[in-house]
């Protein structure tokens, strides 16, 4: 079964546009025909864009993002290996998305330009159009 590491940009795409290339992804999950996974930073950011952008309530939010098809993984697993420079460069978010692709051996999944760069030479970054190729 194909596994993918998501960013928050991908799932905020599926939530916001489900007919989009995200959400087909998203669906997939559901349908159990795909595994996704996240960090516990995505999961608080995803929060934290539907009670912002999409002014959706605390319990929304929180419902939300507990009913996404997502294998969310801990801090405890991957804090430690965080690089502290590459922190600085583009953030604890996007490292541990790294870390956890790294960890798991599954290709990350995003539109960040920043972040393709960072950890390309760590890990398989692919894009939203790479997705099942």
């Amino acid at each position: 079964m194909r596994s993918y590491i998501v960013d928050s940009n991908i799932l905020f795409s599926a939530l916001y546009n489900p007919a989009s290339r995200a959400g087909k992804m998203v669906l997939e999950a559901i349908e159990g025909s795909m595994v996704l996974h996240s960090t516990e930073h995505v999961k608080e950011e995803m929060h934290d864009l539907l009670c912002k952008k999409l002014e959706h309530t605390e319990e929304e939010a929180v419902a939300i993002v507990l009913d996404l098809p997502i294998h969310w993984m801990g801090r405890r697993m991957y804090m430690d290996l965080l690089n502290e420079g590459s922190v600085k460069e583009v953030g604890e978010a996007d490292c541990s998305l790294v870390v956890c692709s790294f960890l798991l051996n599954h290709p990350l999944v995003t539109g960040d330009k920043r972040l393709k760069k960072a950890g390309s030479d760590m890990v398989q970054i692919i894009s939203l159009k790479e997705v099942g190729n």
